[in-house]
């Protein structure tokens, strides 16, 4: 997925679409860093971003970002969030092996920095990647064992949940971690299930019949905000996603912005 002008998501495999010139993607990126620039008195956080993949902390400081989760999908992201981190203090990095990356080894390769980071994502299940039952498997066996590491050293999990909602939720149920759901757009009556269980939903600004209706059905203190930059939108579009909470829940965005804050600093465990 990526980022496009009319804040619609796009679906692929992570690659940019060539029928988007890079001169109009520029253009979106600019308008977008101007309107964030605009508002001069709030800073905002990032709950889902693949900071590897953008190449550059620039985005922070155009799109008023102060803390950003930076997921990882490979044991290559995470070495470039770790380094990047060090330069930069609102740099959140999380170890984890994507979905599509099908390599148990991978795990092994990011054991040595795992008490270096807050917490383990992008993890989870992906069905419309893994199509045999074999791939599944190894998905299956990639998820419980990050689970596994989240649930052995007490860190949040960010997770990735697509056509497969029942199989991770019915996974979740065997671990004692914390998770976000990150831009969930699955059946109802699973998230009222991962609500019951305690979980959050992360939103992108991206809007969609679901993901209206979950605004409405979440609790306010398990509500985050994110962009999954570069795939689904711009950090800079954050405030969409603010504004969206806002209109569904009929209350003012400066109160949206405090409790998700708030939440981010419990589903951290620590002040963000």
């Amino acid at each position: 997925m990526y980022w496009n002008s009319s804040g619609a998501e796009k679906g692929g495999d992570g690659k940019h679409d060539a029928s988007q010139s890079f001169a109009s993607r520029r253009a979106e990126e600019g308008r977008d860093q101007q309107h964030a620039a605009s508002l001069v008195d709030t800073w905002y956080f990032d709950a889902h971003m693949h900071l590897a993949r953008i190449g550059s902390v620039d985005v922070f400081g155009m799109c008023r970002i102060r803390t950003a989760i930076c997921v990882s999908e490979h044991e290559k992201d995470l070495k470039k969030v770790l380094s990047m981190a060090e330069a930069h203090r609102g740099i959140v990095p999380f170890a984890g092996t994507h979905p599509r990356v099908l390599d148990m080894s991978d795990i092994e390769r990011q054991a040595s920095h795992i008490k270096s980071v807050a917490g383990i994502g992008e993890v989870g299940l992906d069905f419309t990647v893994a199509r045999s039952p074999e791939l599944r498997a190894v998905q299956m066996a990639i998820f419980r064992a990050w689970l596994q590491i989240g649930e052995a050293y007490g860190k949040p999990v960010v997770v990735h949940s697509r056509h497969a909602e029942k199989a991770v939720l019915a996974t979740l149920r065997e671990y004692r971690v914390v998770a976000a759901i990150h831009a969930y757009s699955g059946p109802l009556d699973v998230a009222r299930e991962l609500i019951k269980m305690g979980h959050y939903f992360s939103f992108p600004p991206v809007s969609s019949p679901i993901r209206a209706k979950l605004m409405r059905l979440a609790p306010l203190e398990r509500v985050l905000v994110e962009s999954d930059a570069p795939y689904i939108a711009s950090p800079c579009r954050i405030r969409r996603a603010i504004s969206a909470i806002s209109r569904e829940r009929g209350i003012p965005e400066d109160r949206v912005v405090d409790a998700l804050w708030t939440n981010l600093a419990a589903f951290l465990g620590r002040a963000p």
